[in-house]
C-alpha cells in the first residue's frame, strides 16, 4: 500500500510516454523524478479525506485529525500536520490515477526533490510532457503542478 512509483504500473502507452517525458527533460537539463503513479483505491479516499473537514466537524469529532493519521499510517502515510490536514489534495474519486493514465512528478536538482522549484522550471517540464500529448495540471483552474495525465 501507499504510493505508487513505478513507471510500468500505468498503462501501457502511458509508460512508454512517461519513459520519453523522462528522457526529454533530462535532455532539457531538467530531470525529474516520478513520485507517484498508479493510484490505489485506498491511497484516493486518503487524499479525498484530506482537506474535507471544517470547524463544525472538527467541534462533533474532535479527534478527526488523529483518526485520519491513524488511517494514513495504516496504509504507511506519513503523518499529517495540523496545516496539511485542512488542505485539499484532491478534489475527485474520479482521479486518471486510479486508471494508470496519470503521474505526479519533481523536478529535481543536484540529485534531491525540488518541491520548491521555480515557476518556469514546473513550466518547462509541463510544456515538454505537453509536446508528447500530457495534459498538465498546471494549466488548470487549481493549478497541480507535478500531475499529467494521458486523458486521450
Amino acid at each position: 500500500m501507499g504510493i505508487i512509483k513505478d513507471v510500468y504500473s500505468l498503462d501501457p502507452l502511458v509508460a512508454k510516454k512517461t519513459e520519453l517525458f523522462i528522457q526529454k527533460c533530462v535532455e532539457n537539463n531538467t530531470p525529474v523524478f516520478i513520485v507517484e503513479t498508479l493510484r490505489e483505491e485506498i491511497t484516493g479516499l486518503i487524499y479525498a479525506l484530506q482537506g474535507r473537514f471544517d470547524a463544525k466537524d472538527t467541534e462533533i469529532n474532535p479527534d478527526l485529525f488523529n483518526e485520519l493519521n491513524r488511517l494514513r499510517k495504516k496504509y504507511k502515510f506519513w503523518e499529517l500536520t495540523k496545516e496539511e490536514f485542512n488542505k485539499k489534495v484532491t478534489t475527485t474519486l474520479e482521479s486518471n490515477h486510479l486508471k494508470g493514465k496519470a503521474l505526479d512528478f519533481c523536478p529535481m536538482k543536484n540529485g534531491k526533490l525540488d518541491w520548491n522549484a521555480p515557476l518556469d522550471v514546473w513550466e518547462k517540464c509541463g510544456k515538454i510532457a505537453e509536446s508528447i500529448g500530457f495534459t498538465w495540471g498546471g494549466r488548470w483552474k487549481r493549478r497541480d503542478l507535478p500531475h499529467i495525465e494521458w486523458d486521450k
